[in-house]
């Protein structure tokens, strides 16, 4: 087999006749086109070029934006937390404070309830011991009235038995009588008087028999009382 059928003769052929052909190919390009051709393909590869450089500045910024806003949503999100935990806080702070107050306003209740309590005992024994020393005087002014009312009713009804025993003793009977009744009338818890009434009743004589009558009887009554 000679060299000029070899397969690696074969395939440098095959290799010739393509670059002869590439170079048909750009000399047909370059003869229809001419240089025209060449600044579209610079165009081209220049615009690719600003394509993805401005897509890669389009995603960087677009990560940028995007860590902005998660710092920002991270720092809302914890200055929320912050807010939270200081309003919980306060909330807390502020029932201890209405616990406190309402501690106080308690004891201070109760403190004014005893001290009314207090008032009120010592307001009722005040006026207990008022009434107390009022009814004693009013006991002693009456016992010094009764005492002194009894001595003049006293003194009077002796001064009467006196002036009836005299009358009695000069035979005026119907003066004896009316003197004792007299002093009956303001004592009639002496039954020696009594008895002078009765005596002086039955020894009277008045002319109409009526008044002798009830003189009788007066006596007999009177002696009986006696």
């Amino acid at each position: 087999m000679s060299n000029a059928n070899s397969p690696k003769a074969k395939a440098n052929d095959a290799d010739a006749v393509a670059a002869a052909t590439s170079g048909n190919v750009d000399k047909i390009r370059d003869i229809l086109f001419g240089t025209n051709m060449r600044e579209y393909d610079q165009r081209f590869a220049r615009l690719e070029e600003r394509l993805l450089q401005e897509a890669a500045e389009l995603r960087e910024e677009i990560k940028r934006r995007f860590a902005a806003l998660e710092n920002y949503v991270k720092g809302e999100v914890n200055s929320l937390h912050d807010d939270l935990k200081s309003a919980k806080a306060e909330r807390v702070e502020a029932d201890r404070e209405i616990v406190r107050e309402q501690k106080e306003i308690n004891k201070a209740t109760e403190k004014r309830a005893v001290q009314i309590e207090e008032g009120a005992a010592k307001a009722t024994r005040d006026v207990r011991q008022q009434l107390l020393e009022e009814a004693k005087r009013l006991t002693d002014v009456t016992e010094d009235r009764f005492q002194d009312l009894a001595t003049r009713i006293s003194k009077e009804s002796t001064e009467l038995r006196d002036q009836g025993t005299d009358a009695f003793h000069v035979g005026n009977y119907d003066g004896a009588a009316a003197l004792f009744g007299q002093t009956l009338a303001i004592a009639d818890d002496n039954p020696g008087v009594w008895l002078d009434f009765a005596i002086a009743s039955l020894s009277r004589e008045p002319d109409d028999w009526s008044e002798r009558e009830r003189a009788r009887q007066d006596g007999t009554a009177a002696s009986i009382n006696g």
